[in-house]
């Protein structure tokens, strides 16, 4: 006998528990916690500085470096990045789960 057979001899038992299920669906659905937007955990962070006028040796040593070194010092950092455009200094600085929540570099 297959499972089709039984279900159709035991209609009501079929439909019962098919009942049942969709109930069951419902109060989970009604009681289950959600958000409209959900809190990420954002692992990266970029570090821009500018120095209007400045030569690109006077702003990688005024700006840039001191700013790396100061980045450096924080434990959770895991990696950086760095990028020199004209006249500013990009960081990209990617830290570890333990940092988002209690670190600051400055």
């Amino acid at each position: 006998m297959s499972l089709t057979e039984i279900a159709m001899k035991r209609s009501r038992f079929t439909l019962t528990g098919a009942v049942a299920l969709l109930i069951a669906g419902l109060v989970i659905l009604i009681g289950f916690p959600a958000t409209e937007e959900p809190t990420v955990p954002f692992r990266a962070a970029t570090i821009e500085a500018y120095l209007p006028g400045a030569t690109p040796e006077r702003l990688e040593s005024l700006v840039a470096k001191p700013l790396e070194e100061r980045v450096r010092t924080v434990a959770e950092v895991k990696k950086m990045e760095t990028t020199e455009p004209p006249r500013e200094s990009r960081r990209l600085v990617g830290v570890s789960h333990a940092a988002i929540a209690n670190s600051r570099v400055c």
